[in-house]
């Protein structure tokens, strides 16, 4: 079975390969640009990645499902198989030239989870992939090198992180509540992945009450493999095709080893949002 996963984990890295050349190749150009429904904006060239990836599915894997972010359907089957891709996450960092947008592929399979998964940063020429039970890989100007586990620091000194785009009064606010200090805080305007990989920051707060699959899929299994949970911000676990609950709060990222202690110490503002 370890065969079969490495063949997926290889055929999702030369996927990640072309969808990269092919946005690099666009990268200078201006873009037509537009909205879905939830407001996150998209270029043309979202479309043509989803269209090569299509494309590359059928011609090797066409018995198994595929749901992305440019996908005509999203109803996720029980009990099936599962390419699940962001064609490019972070748009908005595709489309304004800089450098945080990334390309998310991962293979679900309903007996074992997230069996391998891949994140790529074409602008950065950085490549995080893992199989299940591995060690994470890490691709930089084509040299590989295997990821140790996260350190384990004290609580205290742990550095906590929050996107821009959010409500940074809200996040303020909860991480004033537990004792946060502002040298312990920093905002994130690239990649929220990149910086806890590369030890930026230690916990990432998300307020959001849904992140689809296609975002967090490969970002959690390659996170989870280094030593950090994604939970939602209660605590509480999650999985793919399963929906969150109406009154989640968000999500919470996490050294695990200290994942009871830190949700303690929010419960109280977290049960009053």
């Amino acid at each position: 079975m370890q065969s079969y996963y490495k063949s997926l984990a290889k055929f999702l890295d030369n996927l990640s390969n072309e969808t990269s050349k092919l946005m690099l190749d666009k990268f200078e150009k201006e873009h037509d640009v537009k909205s879905l429904p939830n407001g996150q904006i998209y270029s043309e060239v979202d479309k043509e990645v989803n269209l090569l990836i299509n494309q590359k599915i059928a011609e090797n894997y066409p018995y198994y499902m595929f749901i992305s972010e440019h996908s005509r359907h999203k109803e996720i089957v029980p009990h099936e198989s599962y390419f699940i891709i962001d064609e490019i996450c972070n748009s908005d960092q595709y489309i304004q030239k800089k450098s945080g947008f990334s390309f998310r592929g991962a293979f679900f399979d309903p007996k074992d989870g997230l069996i391998t998964s891949i994140v790529s940063y074409p602008k950065k020429d950085v490549t995080y992939s893992v199989i299940i039970d591995e060690t994470v890989k890490m691709t930089k100007n084509g040299t590989s090198k295997e990821l140790p586990k996260i350190p384990v620091k004290k609580v205290e000194d742990l550095v906590y992180g929050y996107p821009e785009q959010g409500d940074s009064m809200q996040y303020l606010k909860l991480l004033k509540s537990i004792g946060i200090s502002d040298d312990k805080i920093k905002v994130e305007s690239d990649s929220r992945l990149h910086s806890l990989a590369t030890g930026k920051y230690d916990v990432a707060l998300i307020m959001k009450k849904n992140i689809p699959e296609w975002v967090w899929a490969a970002e959690k299994a390659v996170l989870d493999a280094l030593g950090y949970t994604y939970t939602y911000l209660d605590g509480d676990q999650f999985a793919f095709g399963q929906k969150p609950y109406p009154e989640n709060a968000g999500y919470l990222i996490c050294p695990a080893y200290c994942k009871d202690e830190i949700v303690g110490k929010m419960r109280f503002y977290v049960n009053n949002i």
